[in-house]
C-alpha cells in the first residue's frame, strides 16, 4: 500500500468512528476520537508537506 491510500484508508475509519463518537455519552470514546483526529490531521499534513499524498512520491 501507499501512503496515500493508508490516509485515505484511516480517514474513512475515522468518518464509521465519528458516527460512534457523536452518538455516544461515553467521555473516553468521543476522548479517543478526538484525539485520533488530531493525530490525523498531523499526519496528512506532514504527508501534503513531504509530496507523499499528492503523488510526488
Amino acid at each position: 500500500m501507499t501512503v496515500g491510500s493508508d490516509l485515505k484508508t484511516a480517514v474513512a475509519t475515522l468518518i464509521n468512528f465519528e458516527q460512534f463518537a457523536l452518538g455516544t455519552q461515553n467521555q473516553q470514546a468521543i476522548n479517543l476520537y478526538t484525539n485520533l483526529v488530531q493525530s490525523t490531521q498531523q499526519l496528512v499534513y506532514h504527508a501534503q508537506y513531504k509530496g507523499v499524498y499528492n503523488g510526488k512520491k
